[in-house]
């Protein structure tokens, strides 16, 4: 018979034991949050130590073909032990790499069937997520981590957030929100993160389930749209107001919605973290929402009431046509989103359009290819002008669209430009 196992004598340490014993009540407590920085290095450390610790236990040999002893360890290795540590360590209560760490050994241990060393490293796992736990949340020290679907949402995020947190952007710019889908180490985001901002209202088709599945986990997942008094596309303007599905989602087009938005998520962040004066932040962006408003008017003044026709590439306008008093009169991709593609029929009809409107312009974006634009432009028996706006995504860097206060400014430039 063996005896001194030095799994049951693990069992002995205090910060161990306290696990064993169930004191680990702020786990579920703190499920959302994340460990301040710095202290991965050494949680991945005691992992290695204990996994030299527990070589013995892996290694030894009975031979006399009996079973070792078992410790109140063992009772911890069941199906629901390990599928709840991978449960927990999905949601990054530590480090990517110390949860990397553990979740590999765990799924090493139980393939492999090595019980009694997956049993130390279990151990070992609680315990470092208790402590996590205990010590994390949100601080003014550690910030608020924001995760942003568009560059335009992160950047109206980072300007109320400033160094007060981080915010994360999954859409790289150029991106079509409305095809866009999320990768492994981006979902994680969104399950570390203290809020999630999102347009809503059908924009982030790709995202919509990872939204969903992270909301249902507990995370504050905030859509914008729907609380920014959303418009309904033209073609359906008796639709039903709690049908979604005929709700714009461009209202970041309409500088007034964005001031709307920004005290919006100052609400949002003062309920997370109450320790900061989030909406002394917002109101300094607001003064540079209203500018760009009011050069806006300024700029698109030189457009008679007569001109004011846009024929776009999809139906991203509408707030800008309701906010500064323009007609959307037609377009080359039907609907709402850039997803469908027009008939034969449908472009001969935006010709006819254009033609007997004598619209000087046709608007593309950063986002699409401009290809359909210019093939009805060719088409067309007056000169026009194939113009590029910014819609679902800022600029890059160093471009006069590479925030959103000068994505709304190089718009009305450009249009106003256009159709002067």
């Amino acid at each position: 018979m063996v005896t001194g196992d030095p799994l049951c004598e693990l069992e002995s340490d205090d910060s161990v034991g306290s696990v064993l014993r169930g004191e680990d009540a702020c786990l579920g407590e703190n499920r959302q949050r994340s460990v301040q920085r710095g202290q991965g290095d050494c949680a991945a450390e005691s992992i290695v130590d204990l996994c030299r610790r527990a070589r013995p236990v892996h290694r030894r040999q009975h031979f006399d073909g009996a079973s070792p002893p078992l410790c109140e360890a063992d009772a911890l290795l069941s199906e629901t032990l390990f599928d709840g540590l991978l449960d927990v360590l999905h949601y990054r209560m530590l480090t990517d790499s110390v949860a990397l760490i553990i979740g590999t050994i765990l799924i090493i241990c139980k393939e492999s069937g090595v019980k009694r060393f997956a049993a130390v490293i279990a151990v070992a796992a609680l315990t470092l997520l208790t402590l996590a736990g205990c010590e994390s949340g949100v601080d003014d020290d550690a910030g608020v981590r924001v995760v942003a679907t568009t560059t335009v949402l992160g950047d109206l995020a980072q300007s109320v957030v400033g160094d007060a947190g981080e915010v994360v952007v999954l859409m790289p710019v150029g991106v079509n929100p409305h095809d866009f889908h999320a990768s492994a180490q981006q979902v994680a985001a969104i399950q570390r993160a203290d809020l999630v901002v999102a347009s809503g209202l059908g924009l982030e088709d790709g995202l919509s389930d990872v939204l969903d599945a992270a909301a249902a986990d507990g995370v504050r997942v905030w859509e914008v749209g729907p609380d920014i008094n959303p418009r309904h596309f033209a073609e359906a303007p008796d639709a039903d107001e709690h049908d979604d599905g005929n709700l714009d989602p461009h209202f970041w087009l309409d500088p007034l919605r964005d001031i709307d938005a920004a005290r919006l998520l100052a609400v949002h962040l003062s309920e997370i973290a109450p320790g900061r004066d989030w909406s002394a932040s917002a109101e300094a962006y607001v003064v540079e929402l209203d500018r760009v408003h009011e050069e806006s008017i300024e700029m698109l003044a030189v457009v008679p009431a007569a001109d004011r026709k846009l024929v776009t590439n999809h139906g991203a306008f509408g707030y800008f046509s309701d906010r500064y008093d323009f007609e959307m009169i037609g377009r080359v991709i039907p609907g709402g989103a850039t997803l469908a593609n027009p008939s034969s029929a449908e472009l001969a009809s935006l010709v006819e359009t254009i033609e007997r409107e004598q619209v000087p312009a046709i608007f593309t974006e950063t986002v699409e290819s401009d290809v359909l634009a210019r093939t009805v432009a060719a088409e067309v028996g007056h000169g026009i002008e194939v113009v590029e706006l910014y819609t679902g995504s800022l600029g890059e860097p160093g471009t006069e669209g590479d925030t959103l206060v000068g994505l709304l400014r190089s718009n009305a430039r450009r249009i106003a430009e256009a159709l002067d």
